[in-house]
């Protein structure tokens, strides 16, 4: 009997763990790594739908944290490849909340690598990028050269997007050192020639470094991307020895094309991009204008923004140079107009819809943690005294009370800075747009004077552009801004006014305000107040420190304007809404010959914040 006992434990056993090694085998494909495989194949928008809704309802609750980042970082990937650009970030942050410490996996610095590329590629967020970037700098080990090294690569390729060309080029000579104490040749190699191009927009001299003829490099150990970058790199430094660039630049597309994806579809646009304006400074217009019809014929959407912006830009210059007409000049004018406003209102939704989004999982997490408590209390009301039961609920009040003001001081900080993006993103558009319209109506009458106008204007949007993605500027440079501003505006109207501006800050003095908060109510005294005037308008701009905030005066002769009207203008009643909230005051706005009958003009007031280092 015992004999026939254990015959039938010792099967049920094997039994059980046949099983469990059936079940586990079953699980194998429900791990990060099968998914990995999925999202590199070529596969429709069905398919890519298909793996990550079988990703989505993988059980993940007892997992480890490094496979909750593995699968964070996956699913990331599919909502990328589908063009989820949003949910996408979210995934990536999840997957790189988890590192708190030293990072010594290879596989948690791609985490950061794809957090970094959504920010700058998919959403031209550079703040953002750069603040991942250092934050992997900052988790990464002493020794680990080649993680290292792209970090300060990827600085380099921020900073030189910013027009930032020294700091690019400091960033780009660590990142050369760090490649030569990896053994990496190639990468140094590549960056190396790379310097030369931040050299000359340096305006400084250069000229082949012995290091890098001393280097050699095997063809047949290099990869496609590689032999891409490589060639990619060869061509830019070519100067304008058209002919070898184009070369150059065919030789790069042999081997984009044999790398797989919407990577390898993008550097092969990339190429037709470079290769269409080797082809206009050669002066082959018709060849020029088949590569930049294929960018836009074969996926204009899959090249990064930078060389989106280039692409338009291109096409606009090849209409100018094949001697268009006006309207043809003008209707490019006004896709880029339209480029621009949708990716200044893609960035205003993206933002506002993840701030939403935020609110409500915060909404929810804290309902989750309610439950949670709730329960525990109920499991251990029965083993702890009713003094003790009464202590742990004042301590969970107390904190849940603490939580909330925390919570809300935050979203109150993230509503102002959002605020604040939305000013900026409403008025540079507004801005290039009356820019770019004057040029279009004189760019036929008088070239050389558009041309002049054109180097001012850009000079300004240059310094407009940097400043937009910070939240404070040194008050010098928003003044320097906004005088450049004026003088184009005498540029197209002359002998209608002239201006006036006081600094009454020390120079000792640090001081920081947010950017473009002065330059509406200067435009519309500068557009409406002096609009047919028949005197000579002046305008006063008066600038002082009190004793929380800086106190700006914007003054003028012109005929006066409609207050309400004033007021209720998109960027104005943004401005008064921001500065309330930030200084309890919003902007006052006086009509002079309300108060006196003979004085004319308007006259504007308002408290900035700021920040004295």
């Amino acid at each position: 009997m015992k004999r026939i006992a254990f015959i039938l434990f010792l099967s049920l056993f094997i039994s059980c763990k046949e099983n469990n090694q059936s079940v586990n085998s079953s699980q194998k494909t429900l791990l990060p790594d099968f998914f990995d495989v999925q999202v590199s194949k070529e596969l429709g928008p069905d398919s890519l739908q298909y793996y990550l809704n079988e990703l989505i309802k993988v059980p993940k609750k007892h997992v480890s944290d490094s496979l909750k980042a593995d699968f964070a970082y996956v699913s990331g990937r599919f909502k990328n490849r589908l063009g989820r650009y949003d949910e996408a970030l979210e995934d990536f942050n999840y997957a790189t909340s988890f590192s708190k410490e030293k990072i010594h996996s290879d596989r948690e610095v791609l985490y950061f690598k794809a957090l970094m590329d959504s920010y700058f590629v998919n959403k031209n967020d550079l703040l953002n990028a750069e603040g991942v970037n250092e934050k992997l700098l900052y988790l990464l080990d002493n020794n680990d050269y080649v993680n290292k090294a792209y970090v300060y690569d990827f600085k380099r390729r921020v900073k030189a997007s910013l027009s930032l060309y020294e700091e690019a080029l400091r960033a780009n000579d660590s990142a050369i050192k760090l490649y030569l104490k990896s053994r990496d040749t190639v990468s140094y190699f590549i960056l190396t020639m790379g310097r030369w191009e931040l050299l000359r927009s340096l305006s400084l001299p250069s000229e082949l470094t012995a290091d890098l003829v001393k280097v050699t490099i095997d063809p047949n150990a290099l990869s496609a991307e590689h032999m891409y970058r490589l060639h990619t790199t060869l061509g830019e430094n070519m100067g304008d020895n058209f002919l070898s660039k184009i070369a150059t630049y065919k030789n790069a597309n042999f081997y984009a094309k044999q790398m797989v994806g919407i990577d390898g579809r993008s550097k092969v646009l990339n190429n037709y991009l470079n290769i269409s304006k080797a082809y206009m400074g050669l002066g082959d217009l018709n060849k020029s204008e088949n590569y930049i019809d294929s960018v836009f014929d074969l996926g204009f959407t899959n090249i990064e923004y930078f060389n989106q912006k280039e692409a338009l830009k291109t096409k606009l210059s090849l209409k100018y140079k094949q001697g268009a007409d006006i309207q043809s000049v003008i209707s490019q004018l006004d896709t880029l107009f339209a480029y621009q406003d949708r990716n200044y209102g893609k960035r205003i939704n993206s933002e506002l819809g993840i701030l939403k989004e935020s609110l409500e999982n915060e909404k929810a997490l804290e309902v989750a943690k309610k439950q949670e408590e709730v329960q525990r209390l109920k499991v251990e009301r029965n083993q702890f005294v009713l003094g003790v039961l009464l202590l742990l609920m004042l301590l969970v009040t107390t904190f849940i009370v603490y939580f909330y003001k925390q919570r809300k001081l935050k979203s109150e900080h993230q509503y102002l800075l959002m605020q604040q993006r939305l000013l900026r993103s409403q008025m540079n558009p507004h801005f290039t747009f009356n820019s770019l319209n004057f040029l279009g109506e004189n760019i036929k009458n008088n070239q050389k004077e558009s041309s002049e106008y054109v180097y001012k204007f850009s000079s300004l949007l240059r310094s407009t552009f940097k400043n937009s993605t910070k939240d404070y500027v040194p008050i010098e440079d928003e003044l320097k801004s906004l005088e450049d501003y004026i003088k184009l505006q005498q540029y197209r109207f002359p002998n209608r006014f002239t201006y006036t501006i006081k600094n009454n800050i020390d120079p000792e003095d640090y001081v920081s305000i947010p950017p473009m908060l002065l330059q509406p109510f200067v435009e519309n005294s500068i557009l409406h107040g002096f609009k047919e005037q028949k005197n000579l308008g002046e305008l006063l701009i008066s600038i002082s420190a009190r004793e929380k905030y800086i106190h700006c005066v914007i003054d003028d002769n012109g005929n006066g304007m409609d207050l309400e009207n004033m007021k209720e203008r998109s960027s104005i009643k943004l401005i008064d809404e921001f500065l309330k909230r930030i200084t309890g005051k919003g902007v006052v706005i006086i009509n002079k010959s309300t108060t006196n009958s003979e004085e004319k003009g308007t006259k504007v007031e308002l408290g900035i914040p700021c920040i004295i280092f």
